[in-house]
């Protein structure tokens, strides 16, 4: 999942991590002296003046952009020189980078306009309150500044996602192209198509979505915590507690605590029916394919009972997801009223004014926010637990030294065809009851025909609850002949046996699958119904033997 996009991804990520934890270090100890001997600021900030006392792009900020510039920059370097995986370093590695600096960019805009909506409301509150104290000119100033900068954030964020969208698709390419190479090795597994199809789509959507709300909400709280914090200060008391400093940001910290509490305790089961509820969508989808070319297949009977466990579970998720929704809604509405109960005292005693009001709100919305991350994506976590189940077991089928390629017009996937050997194939004696031969017609749909086998696995030591089950072969004239030989011994009365040339899919993986009974503690490597040995088998071939005599 990872290992198909990043050079070495345990190692990037945590290296990535102690980079940033580096440099911020640095910044606070020794980023006033820097600033002295690195800084652009000076030549490109805008200074303040009456019109514009605050500008966004002064020489301060111009210093701070250019050093997360620079420090993010810098850490694409080593991965040129040192790492595998190249194949991908420019999207992988300076994408991550821009991605992430636009996000910091991005909370640095939030954190200048809820400044900007302070002076703003108090410059309206003060226009209101007596008649031309405020000119036009400056009114207007105001609305220009705030203008300008969101024009260069609404640009940035268009050519962001713009940006984004390839990203993602790359990342889904690499997974693709790195299950595809090992196709021999997975294709066998029950639901192989979604998983590639399907599950790497959404796969990477969800992650990115995720990282970079977590992202964000990490770097809004380092942004918005210290200013929440000084505006608490000018909160008095609260609500039936009294002073409390730093106030609003403690209460900001245990309502997004107990929302969190409150739906990891009432959606704890979801992330497995989820999870089950692919495992029969699966089976109900790969029916329907095989019905497309086989009429042996989707018959009425099979495709009620396949359906009827499609339905069966979706009604079962929805029960859960019912009163999960109850409790989320709840709480989300609840919610919105807490930063006014807590500036109840000072509003009713007039001691903020209305640009502190909105300074406020705005900030404890930020904070707040953050602070609920889990809340507010609790059901993409949801599905991206499911998935990566679905992947982890899907990975299992791949040996540990299946071929590594990425990309579709990598040298490595074009020839894993041949490189990839076939698994190896074992024999046991199967009792041969009934087939049907389709004969070559020169459909261009079936150009080769086919021939189905009904047949019941002999060895019992083995296969204990073996039972009545059909196979399609490929077209041979010696298959077609063994087998219409067979059906006649049959009509005459006499037994025929026949062998079974096989494959066994790999045992179990051992997964955690969390709120779906009986299946608590592991999980099939494959989406089909793995009660036993005999469920596993993968036949290759059958070599029908048709006893002599009248």
């Amino acid at each position: 999942m990872f290992r198909s996009f990043f050079p070495a991804p345990r190692i990037f990520f945590v290296t990535a991590l102690l980079w940033v934890a580096a440099f911020m270090a640095l910044w606070f100890t020794a980023g006033g002296w820097l600033e002295q001997y690195l800084s652009l600021g000076p030549w490109l900030g805008i200074q303040p003046s009456q019109a514009d006392p605050n500008p966004f792009f002064n020489a301060d900020r111009v210093w701070l952009y250019q050093y997360v510039i620079a420090v993010g920059y810098l850490f694409c370097v080593p991965w040129y020189v040192w790492g595998n995986n190249r194949r991908w370093l420019r999207w992988s590695v300076v994408g991550s980078v821009t991605i992430v600096e636009v996000v910091y960019f991005n909370v640095q805009i939030s954190a200048w306009l809820n400044d900007w909506y302070g002076q703003f409301y108090d410059l309206i509150q003060k226009a209101l309150a007596t008649p031309n104290s405020v000119t036009l000119d400056q009114f207007f100033g105001f609305i220009l500044t705030v203008a300008i900068v969101l024009t260069v954030n609404i640009t940035i964020l268009v050519l962001n996602s713009f940006l984004n969208s390839h990203y993602l698709f790359r990342w889904r390419r690499a997974m693709t192209f790195y299950y595809m190479a090992n196709w021999k090795s997975v294709r066998h597994v029950e639901g192989a198509a979604q998983r590639i199809q399907e599950d790497t789509r959404d796969f990477v959507s969800i992650v990115e979505n995720l990282g970079l709300s977590f992202i964000d909400s990490v770097m809004t709280l380092i942004v918005f915590l210290p200013l929440l914090w000084n505006l608490s200060s000018n909160i008095h008391e609260l609500p039936w507690i009294g002073p409390v400093e730093g106030s609003l940001v403690w209460v900001a910290l245990i309502s997004a605590a107990f929302g969190t509490a409150l739906l990891w305790s009432v959606g704890v089961r979801l992330p497995g029916l989820t999870f089950h509820n692919q495992r029969v969508e699966a089976a109900f989808r790969k029916e329907l394919v095989y019905g497309e070319d086989h009429e042996e297949n989707a018959r009425p009977r099979s495709m009620r009972d396949f359906f009827k466990n499609v339905q069966r579970n979706y009604f079962r998720l929805y029960f859960h997801y019912l009163y999960f929704n109850v409790a989320r809604y709840a709480y989300l509405q609840g919610a919105v009223f807490i930063p006014y109960i807590a500036m109840g005292p000072a509003i009713v005693t007039a001691t903020i004014t209305l640009g502190l009001f909105q300074q406020i709100l705005q900030a404890f919305g930020q904070v707040s926010d953050s602070f609920r991350f889990l809340v507010n994506s609790w059901t993409s976590i949801i599905n991206l637990i499911s998935i990566h189940k679905r992947l982890v077991g899907f990975e299992a089928n791949i040996p540990k030294d299946g071929i590594f390629a990425n990309d579709y017009d990598d040298d490595r996937y074009q020839e894993s065809w041949d490189k990839v050997p076939d698994p190896p194939t074992e024999t046991t004696p199967v009792d041969f009851q009934w087939a049907l031969v389709s004969e070559p017609n020169g459909n261009p749909d079936d150009p080769n025909g086919y021939i189905t086998v009904w047949y019941d696995l002999l060895d019992r030591v083995r296969f204990p609850r073996s039972r009545t089950r059909s196979t399609i072969f490929a077209y041979s004239a010696d298959l077609a002949a063994s087998a219409r030989a067979a059906m006649d011994a049959i009509r005459a009365g006499r037994p025929v046996t026949a062998t079974l040339e096989y494959f066994q899919q790999p045992e179990r993986v051992a997964l955690v699958v969390m709120g779906v009974r009986g299946a608590s503690g592991e999980a099939e490597v494959s989406h089909g119904p793995h009660d036993g040995p005999e469920s596993r088998i993968r036949p290759v071939d059958i070599r029908i033997e048709v006893p002599s005599g009248g």
